[in-house]
C-alpha cells in the first residue's frame, strides 16, 4: 500500500512518518514549521504502523523482518526490543502511565505491554465476533478510546466509539464511528463516511456533550483513520486518494488548472504525447 500513517507530538511541533507500509522502510522526522525531513537511525526495519510517546522522544514500531515490537529514541539509535506482539499489529497506542496498547490479527481485544518492555497482556475481552481496536489515550492516561466493530481494513458503518477507564476498567458506548482521538481532553474527534467530525468531550464524566460537526472530508483509513492530533488542536492527515474519483487536470506552465471534459474513472499514470494534444492513461478497472 502507498497510504501511510502520520503522528504528530502532543505539542505539535514535529510530525514522524514512515516511508513505506507493509515494505520494510525507515521512519522520518520532520519539525512542523520546516520541510527538512531527517531519518530515524534504528528503524530502517519498520513496517508502517508506529506510536510516539507522549513525551515525543520515542517511537515504538513493528519490526518487518523478526516481528518484534520495538522502540528507538526519536533522534536515532539502537532499537530496543518490547515484546513479542503474537499476531501482526494493526493500530497501537502509547500511553502517559507507561504502557503501549495494540490491535493484534491474533487476539480480539486489545493487548497491553509495558513501554519499558515485558509480556504483553490482554486488557479487553470482546463478546464472540466483536473486535476492539484503534485505541487512542486520554491525555492523562486515566481512560482509553477505541473503536468496536468487524475487523476489516475498510471502514464498517456499524463501528462505535468506546471508552474504557483504566483505573475501575468500565467499559461504556459513546457515539457511533471508528479511529477516536482527543485534543486536550476537550473534543473528541472521529471518523464516519470518509470524513472526520469533531464534538465536545467531558473527561471526568466520559461524555460526548455536544453535537457533531464535519471538519475534514477525503480522509484516507486503512486499518485505521490517518490522522493525528496535538494538545493545542493541530489536526494532520492523509488525503484519501479514491482512484475511483480521479479527474484528469490540464496545468499550463503558469500554474493554471483546467478539469478535462470527461468523467471522473479510476484513472493512472497519464502521458502526454509530444505534440501536446492527446493524452494516454490507463483506466485501473480492476
Amino acid at each position: 500500500t502507498m497510504f501511510n500513517p502520520v503522528v504528530i507530538s502532543k505539542d505539535g511541533r514535529r510530525l514522524i512518518f514512515s516511508g513505506q507500509a507493509e515494505i520494510a522502510s525507515l521512519i522520518y522526522s520532520r519539525p512542523i514549521d520546516d520541510l527538512r525531513v531527517t531519518a530515524i537511525d534504528g528503524t530502517e526495519n519498520s513496517a508502517g504502523v508506529l506510536a510516539l510517546s507522549p513525551d515525543g522522544n520515542w517511537v515504538a514500531f513493528v519490526d518487518l523482518v523478526d516481528g518484534l515490537l520495538k522502540k528507538v529514541p526519536t533522534l536515532g539509535g539502537v532499537p530496543y526490543t518490547l515484546c513479542e506482539p503474537g499476531g501482526k499489529i494493526w493500530s497501537m497506542a502509547w500511553g502517559p502511565g507507561g504502557s503501549i496498547v495494540y490491535e493484534s490479527s491474533d487476539f480480539a481485544g486489545l493487548m497491553q505491554v509495558s513501554s519499558s518492555g515485558g509480556l504483553p497482556s490482554r486488557l479487553t475481552n470482546p463478546e464472540s465476533g466483536i473486535f476492539h481496536k484503534q485505541p487512542s489515550f486520554l491525555e492523562d492516561g486515566s481512560a482509553l478510546l477505541f473503536s468496536v466493530g468487524e475487523r476489516g481494513s475498510t471502514t464498517r458503518q456499524t463501528d462505535r466509539i468506546s471508552i474504557l477507564s483504566m483505573e475501575s476498567g468500565a467499559q461504556k458506548d459513546l457515539i457511533d464511528g471508528a479511529s477516536p482521538q482527543t485534543a486536550n481532553n476537550e473534543l473528541l474527534v472521529y471518523y464516519r463516511d470518509h470524513t472526520l467530525w469533531v464534538a465536545r468531550f467531558d473527561a471526568d464524566s466520559l461524555q460526548v456533550t455536544s453535537d457533531s460537526i464535519p471538519i475534514e472530508n477525503n480522509v484516507h483509513y486503512e486499518d485505521f483513520a490517518h490522522f493525528s492530533l496535538s494538545n493545542d488542536g493541530t489536526l494532520v492527515y492523509v488525503v484519501d486518494a479514491n482512484l475511483d474519483r480521479r479527474n484528469l487536470v490540464w496545468v499550463d506552465r503558469g500554474g493554471t488548472e483546467t478539469a478535462l471534459a470527461i468523467e471522473p474513472m479510476p484513472f493512472v499514470m497519464p502521458r502526454i504525447s509530444p505534440d501536446g494534444e492527446q493524452v494516454v492513461v490507463v483506466v485501473d478497472d480492476f
